[in-house]
């Protein structure tokens, strides 16, 4: 076997010429389009992990709001049911005074009407007294003096 030495040393000085000329016009470009590539790839991921960290903060700011809403209907809710109650309070006890003062006014009446009926019966048992009186007496004493006799009667009964 022979080996040229020549074509060995010309295919190794070939070698390192195609690969100065490769690393100088194609290893370098290929190297840098791959670091931008992968600056690229890198800066999209953290862009996303921003806008993972954003939509985070926006769901516990929704659901902060979302909460204060709750709380605020609650609120509302108790203070409605709270003003309902004043106002059942309110108007039951406007009934109870109202029905207080008819009441009032019922027994006020009552207490009038007992007062003129005592009157009138007085009156009534003072003509009947009378009526009799004359007949016993059969015309002995005057009118007034009839009367004067039988209210003096009355009022030692005490009839009220």
């Amino acid at each position: 076997m022979d080996l040229d030495y020549k074509q060995i040393i010309s295919q190794i000085i070939a070698f390192l010429i195609m690969l100065w000329i490769l690393k100088r016009f194609a290893w370098k470009p290929l190297l840098q389009i791959m670091e931008e590539r992968r600056q690229h790839i890198k800066a999209e991921f953290e862009a996303i992990d921003n806008q993972k960290l954003d939509i985070k903060k926006l769901q516990a700011d929704y659901e902060a709001t979302l909460k204060g809403i709750d709380a605020e209907a609650r609120t509302r809710l108790q203070e409605g049911v709270n003003e309902g109650r004043k106002i059942a309070q309110e108007i039951q006890q406007a009934a109870r005074m109202q029905s207080q003062e008819i009441i009032k006014k019922a027994n006020d009446e009552i207490k009038e009407e007992v007062s003129k009926a005592k009157i009138q019966l007085k009156n009534q048992v003072v003509d009947l007294t009378m009526q009799a009186t004359g007949k016993i007496i059969q015309k002995s004493m005057d009118q007034n003096k009839q009367k004067e006799l039988v209210t003096e009667f009355l009022k030692d009964a005490e009839f009220k």
